[in-house]
């Protein structure tokens, strides 16, 4: 694995669980949210799974927890191209890194 997939799983890693963590008194408000942070967790869980474990099923997750939030920020009332650029960035990103040593990821 090479650092950059490192440093940007880290970061990933961490900024999910800022949001997530932040998102837990914003769920007694709009309790749609909960999904989000479903969402959040299972993200924080597949850079996980990558960082560590060197599994490619974390990257499937992440796409997967993309396409959720990106239909939980579409209905709620994120525009519609703001929502594609967010769900489809991470998991760019993330590919991009993974691309060179994909062979070595179980």
């Amino acid at each position: 694995m090479n650092t950059g997939l490192k440093v940007w799983l880290w970061i990933v890693f961490v900024i999910n669980i800022i949001s997530g963590v932040m998102m837990i008194p914003l769920m007694l408000i709009q309790p749609l949210l909960i999904v989000s942070l479903i969402a959040e967790v299972l993200i924080i869980v597949g850079a996980g799974l990558i960082l560590f474990a060197q599994k490619k099923v974390g990257f499937y997750l992440m796409i997967a927890c993309a396409a959720i939030g990106l239909v939980i920020n579409i209905f709620g009332g994120v525009g519609v191209v703001k929502s594609i650029i967010s769900a489809v960035l991470c998991p760019l990103i993330t590919y991009l890194f993974m691309q060179k040593d994909w062979d070595s990821f179980r």
